[in-house]
């Protein structure tokens, strides 16, 4: 019988005091452990994160987009190969950076608008156009530039809100902008109106060229459109 009441009279204190005492080693062992791994599966994830928006920047570059913030890198070391390294930075923590090149086989000349839209007044005369150069700076390179009439509800119409124009511009070795003219005509809006008429006139490049046997293409975007806007004077 006194087996068995030994036996129901479960643990010692002294044992509750070692088990815990063996629980609280463990948990300071493994702490550092978890802590450590949560804070490699958070930086990893912004990585990765980061990583893909580098990516995507890389897709834009290489497509010509004017907005993509990219380095453009001759090269020739790849398997003997001429081609270019299209290299992009990001920073995803304080002071540490992701970087990717990406290898394209050409050594591109890429050439388009500084955006999709322009704006300007019928009593500025003229509206300066922006034209931007990416890819290799070593050569040099022209695009074909024009006024194109286009499908709006208020289409700006040659001879009365505009000049049509057209023209090639030149970029020299390490250009990167050129601008070019669109000659806007005064007009009146409608009597009484009290918001501008606002009228659309298309623009497009085309025919780009380089010299150097550089591969020269059009950029995104490579139309666009400007707005030419009547001034109202305000009511007093």
């Amino acid at each position: 019988m006194a087996t068995k009441r030994l036996t129901e009279d479960g643990f010692t204190l002294i044992e509750i005091l070692v088990a815990i005492a063996i629980l609280a080693i463990m948990i300071a062992a493994l702490t550092p452990l978890f802590i450590s791994s949560f804070t490699g599966i958070f930086t990893a994830g912004r990585k990765s994160g980061t990583q893909y928006l580098v990516q995507q920047e890389i897709e834009k570059a290489i497509a010509g987009d004017s907005g993509a913030d990219a380095t453009f890198i001759p090269s020739t070391s790849i398997e003997g190969i001429s081609g270019t390294i299209v290299e992009v930075q990001k920073e995803y923590e304080s002071g540490k950076i992701v970087t990717v090149k990406t290898f394209v086989r050409e050594q591109p000349v890429w050439l388009q608008f500084s955006g999709e839209t322009y704006i300007g007044f019928d009593y500025e005369n003229t509206i300066d156009i922006r034209v931007t150069r990416k890819g290799i700076l070593a050569s040099t390179a022209t695009v074909y530039y024009e006024t194109v009439g286009i499908t709006t509800t208020y289409p700006a119409i040659i001879g009365t809100h505009y000049n049509a124009t057209s023209g090639t511009l030149q970029f020299l070795p390490g250009e990167t902008e050129k601008t070019f003219a669109v000659n806007v005509l005064e007009f009146d809006s409608a009597a009484g109106a009290t918001e501008p008429d606002v009228y659309a006139v298309g623009l497009r490049l085309s025919s780009p060229t380089s010299t150097g046997g550089y591969n020269a293409l059009l950029g995104f975007p490579n139309e666009a459109i400007l707005y030419i806007s009547d001034y109202i004077e305000p009511t007093p």
